[in-house]
């Protein structure tokens, strides 16, 4: 048999119970949580009993866990609060007290994005928890814990004991914006110089929250030096702007001022002048204006589209077709530079007239004769087409034909009559009548004219035809032969000296074509930097001085240059030696504090002119215009 002890005394010797199988059934437990031992001593058949002994140590624990309360991260990221400087996060908590005798085994992580979240992504025995770098995609994740003890019991989830906040991502810009007095964008417009724009919010996704607007307003279609910084989606322009194409763009900061590229939200054009009209028309059919001829019966006339000095563009014309020299009744329109009046039913004089309308609705203020048609059938007509054999092109420079040879056809007599002779004036006068040459030919050469200048000239070619009924045409000018064959100077005026410290390079320059007569159409800038070998700037300069960005010509270096002249008919100037030699420098500390000082400026704009204020790296920017205005006052 054997004596049974059931208790919680390690050493217990009192039997509660004596058996003679080989198992115990034990009452039931009343503790939650206790330790008991089973221990037994033998007696045999001869009366003989063995010593005490623990032969099962049962350990029941049904109490759970307490829950844990409170988090740290131990790196001083807080709770709650946008960062963006701890992407990879280390959390620590105090060991909780176990209410049974178990004790703590282990930690259960929920580490979501949901604040309900209970989904178990790790299990830990530390009270530490290192989950890693955290992506830009989760910018708001939850860490919830329950404690695990050695019988299996948990304590319940927490509630969420730290909200990690990690923002690095841009905001997103407005998508939509609206000027408020109804200007569309990108369209041409006359009534509206000072517009106010308002726009939809930009968008942090889940990250921080869109703290401000980034504001640019300028004719830089890539313009990034903030003009202002708005809380609200809105920006007013101060004062009627000047004529012409206008950006506005945003770049949208969040609360961690991470910054969205900038944008343009809006192109304003804006365009308060006139445009021009156009000075003349040609006629299809080779009808000359001012010149009664019986060729030409359905005219067809063409011009060159104007100069829009605001800069909208032409839009449309409004027409006269009639007999009045002065006509100002709109009897057609067009939207091309064209104009097909149809066939005239007998002789008649007429007056082709327009009125320049430009896309921001401006109105020429004058009406102009571009083409008095003059149909007759019985007066011989002058040729439709002349050319020059040498290749030469009416009404154009050009630097080889000086003494032309000119063929002609299309001329036609009156009523049906055969074209005879042809009257030939030849000379610089436009309106010459003095007959050089008589022929009845379809061609004839001339010399340059006496009365021409050295170097170049323009010549016209004037003619009258006569037909087999005696008939006469008027005179008329068939070809302009224009030729110039001089080289036209320049000259580089100013000296930067030997270093510039810009990433912009001024040239003052003058120039001038007095022999050829074509005029000086610009110069042509050659740089050779670091010896590297010459090279034409991509930009030829009509206007003093040339500006030469260093971003399209290799940034800081030593430069060598000089210019070259050229003129209308395409004459350059002879290669000069180089003018002179300086050293670049647009990256030394001088524009570096120019850019720092230009960003403390836009910054202090909102932040009150703290000369204490903490710079935002991206507003660090070289914005070589703001740099320049800035560069005389930072000198001082």
């Amino acid at each position: 048999q054997y004596d049974i002890y059931w208790g919680t005394d390690q050493f217990g010797t009192d039997a509660i119970a004596t058996v003679t199988e080989d198992q115990y059934d034990p009452p039931q437990l009343v503790e939650d949580s206790a330790t008991y031992f089973l221990r037994i001593r033998t007696y045999n058949d001869a009366g003989k009993i063995s010593n005490w002994s623990t032969i099962f140590v049962f350990r029941y624990d049904g109490l759970a866990p307490n829950a844990i309360t409170q988090v740290v991260e131990s790196q001083g990221v807080q709770s709650g609060v946008w960062q963006k400087t701890i992407a990879s996060p280390v959390f620590e908590w105090t060991k909780p007290e176990d209410q049974g005798d178990s004790g703590i085994d282990s930690y259960e992580i929920s580490w979501v994005s949901s604040a309900t979240g209970t989904v178990s992504i790790a299990s830990v025995t530390d009270t530490m928890f290192a989950p890693g770098m955290v992506g830009a995609a989760s910018p708001l994740l939850y860490l919830r814990l329950r404690a695990k003890d050695v019988a299996g019991n948990f304590s319940d989830w927490s509630p969420p004991l730290f909200t990690f906040q990690y923002d690095i991502q841009p905001p997103t810009n407005p998508d939509q914006v609206q000027e408020t007095s109804g200007v569309i964008n990108g369209d041409w417009q006359n009534f509206q110089g000072s517009p106010t724009f308002t726009w939809t919010d930009g968008d942090d996704g889940m990250g921080s929250g869109v703290k401000d607007y980034r504001v640019f307003w300028g004719i830089d279609p890539h313009g990034q030096t903030a003009v202002t910084t708005t809380t609200t989606p809105s920006y007013a322009v101060s004062g009627p702007v000047q004529d012409g194409t206008w950006y506005l763009r945003v770049s949208t900061r969040d609360q961690l001022n991470n910054s969205s590229a900038w944008q343009t939200l809006f192109t304003f054009r804006y365009d308060t002048q006139p445009p021009n009209n156009p000075d003349k028309a040609k006629e299809a059919g080779g009808a000359r204006t001012g010149i009664v001829q019986s060729a030409v019966k359905d005219p067809m006339f063409t011009w060159e589209v104007p100069l829009d000095i605001g800069g909208a563009g032409i839009d449309s014309y409004l027409i006269y077709w009639g007999d009045a020299a002065d006509g100002e009744v709109v009897t057609a329109t067009s939207n091309a530079p064209k104009f097909d009046p149809g066939p005239l039913s007998g002789a008649q004089d007429l007056y082709l007239r327009v009125q320049t309308i430009d896309n921001a609705g401006n109105v020429a203020p004058d009406w102009m004769t571009l083409f008095e048609f003059k149909y007759d059938p019985t007066i011989p007509s002058l040729p439709h087409t002349v050319q020059e054999m040498g290749g030469a092109e009416d009404e154009k420079w050009q630097t080889t034909v000086s003494a032309p040879t000119f063929q002609w056809m299309g001329a036609t007599g009156g009523e049906g009559a055969e074209i005879t002779e042809y009257d030939l004036a030849w000379g610089s006068d436009p309106t010459n009548t003095h007959i050089q040459a008589k022929t009845s030919a379809d061609s004839y050469s001339f010399d340059p004219p006496p009365d021409s200048k050295s170097g170049g000239y323009t010549s016209y070619l004037r003619m009258k035809v006569r037909d087999s009924l005696g008939a006469e045409s008027p005179w008329g000018t068939v070809f302009t032969l224009q030729y110039d064959p001089a080289i036209p100077s320049s000259t580089i005026t100013n000296q930067p000296g030997d270093t510039l410290v810009s990433s912009t390079i001024n040239i003052d320059w003058e120039g001038s074509d007095p022999e050829g007569g074509s005029g000086l159409a610009g110069v042509q800038v050659w740089y050779n930097k670091d010896g590297a070998g010459w090279t034409q700037y991509p930009t030829i300069f009509n206007q003093s001085p040339a500006l030469l960005d260093t971003a399209k010509t290799g940034g800081d270096g030593v430069y060598q240059f000089y210019i070259l002249a050229v003129d209308l008919a395409g004459n350059v100037e002879d290669d000069q030696d180089p003018t002179y030699t300086t050293e670049v420098k647009s990256g030394d500390i001088a524009i570096y504090l120019m850019r720092v000082a230009a960003a403390w400026y836009t910054q202090s704009l909102d932040e009150g002119f703290d000369k204490s204020i903490d710079l935002e790296p991206d507003n660090v920017i070289n914005q070589a215009d703001l740099l320049a205005r800035l560069r005389d006052a930072l000198e001082e």
